[in-house]
C-alpha cells in the first residue's frame, strides 16, 4: 500500500504538461471568505480527497515544529505542509491544480475555504526574485515559441538546483526532457514549512503569466525554454489595483495598526532617540493598504500590517 513516505517525489516540478493550451476566467470569490481553522477549511473537500482530514491531522502534527520560522500560526504552517505532501491516488497539490486548469470555474467554490487560508499564509513569506526550474520527461519545444505569451494556471513548483531536476529520481540526464529556466520577482520559498525539508521547494502563484525569451535545442533530446515574467501584466495588475481596489481597514487589523504605533512610539521614546510621529502611522496605514491593493483585497487585514512593519 502507498504511504506518503515512498511518494515523496515532487511531482509538482514535473506536471507543466497539465497545462491547458487556452486562457481561462480568473477565479475570484474567495477572499470574501473568512479565515477559518485548517480542519474546517479542508471539510468541503472530504468528497473529492477522502482521505483529507486524516492527512489534514498528519500535516498539523508536523507544523508544530516549523512556526518559529516567517511567524506563521500553526494553522497557517500547516496549510503549506498540506500542499506541499504527496499521496495515491491524488493528494491535495493535484486536486487542487486540477481545478484551476478546469473551464468550469464554479467547481472551484468548494476550494475557496482552503485557497483564503493558504494564500493568505503565502502572502506573508516574502517573494525573491530567481531563476527557477521545473521541467518534464516530454517535447515541448513546439507547445512554447518565442516571444510568445502564455499563462500557466495552477501553482508551480520549482527548484533552484539544477541538479534535482537532473537526478535519476526526476528527469535524469538522458532521454528526451523538457527544461524550462524561469526568471521570476516573486517566487515563495517554502522549504520551512515543507513536508519535505530536504527539498529547497519554491512555488510559483497560480494564473503566472510569461514571455519565453529563449530557446535552445541539444543532441541529447534535451530542450531548454527560458521564460521571463511578463512585465506588461505586473503594470497592467497594479493599473487595476490603483483604480478599481480601495481596501478598507478591519476592526482587527485596526487595532494591529494602533498597537504597533504603541510599541514604535516606546522604541522611540529613550533618550537620545527620536519618538514616532503621527506622519509615521500615517506611513503605515499607507503601506498596509498597498499590500492589500496588491492582494486585490478589499480588506486590509493584520497580514499587511505584518508585511508593512517589516517595510
Amino acid at each position: 500500500m502507498s504511504t506518503i513516505e515512498d511518494t515523496h517525489l515532487l511531482k509538482p516540478i514535473t506536471d507543466v504538461q497539465l497545462e491547458p493550451r487556452k486562457t481561462l476566467m480568473p477565479i475570484g470569490g474567495y477572499e470574501a471568505m473568512p479565515l477559518l481553522p485548517i480542519e474546517i477549511a479542508v471539510e468541503t473537500l472530504v468528497d473529492i480527497i477522502p482521505d483529507i482530514q486524516r492527512k489534514t491531522y498528519i500535516a498539523k502534527l508536523c507544523a508544530q515544529d516549523h512556526t518559529s520560522t516567517d511567524s506563521l500560526t500553526i494553522d497557517e504552517s500547516t496549510s503549506i505542509i498540506l500542499f506541499t505532501m504527496e499521496w495515491n491516488p491524488e493528494s491535495l497539490y493535484s486536486a487542487l491544480n486540477r481545478g484551476l486548469r478546469s473551464e468550469d470555474r464554479r467547481a472551484l467554490k468548494i476550494w475557496f475555504p482552503y485557497l483564503k487560508l493558504f494564500l493568505t499564509t503565502v502572502y506573508k513569506l516574502s517573494g525573491i526574485a530567481r531563476h527557477v526550474w521545473r521541467g518534464v520527461t516530454l517535447d515541448l519545444n513546439k507547445d512554447y515559441m518565442k516571444n510568445q505569451t502564455y499563462i500557466w494556471c495552477g501553482f508551480s513548483s520549482t527548484t533552484q538546483s539544477l541538479d534535482v531536476l537532473e537526478s535519476e529520481e526526476y528527469l535524469g540526464r538522458a532521454g528526451t526532457r523538457t527544461l524550462f529556466n524561469i526568471d521570476y520577482m516573486n517566487a515563495k520559498p517554502i522549504r520551512n514549512h515543507s513536508f519535505y525539508q530536504s527539498e529547497d521547494e519554491l512555488i510559483l502563484l497560480s494564473a503566472f503569466q510569461f514571455q519565453v525569451t529563449g530557446k535552445l535545442d541539444s543532441a541529447d533530446g534535451l530542450h531548454i525554454i527560458e521564460l521571463k515574467e511578463d512585465a506588461d501584466l505586473l503594470r497592467d495588475y497594479v493599473a487595476y489595483a490603483r483604480t478599481f481596489v480601495g481596501p478598507q481597514l478591519t476592526e482587527a487589523s485596526g487595532k494591529l495598526l494602533v498597537s504597533s504605533y504603541v510599541e514604535m512610539r516606546k522604541v522611540g521614546s529613550g533618550k537620545g532617540q527620536v519618538s514616532a510621529y503621527p506622519r509615521q502611522l500615517e506611513s503605515l496605514i499607507r503601506l498596509s493598504e498597498a499590500h492589500a491593493k496588491i492582494r486585490l483585497s478589499d480588506k486590509v487585514e493584520e497580514l499587511d500590517v505584518e508585511e508593512a512593519k517589516r517595510l
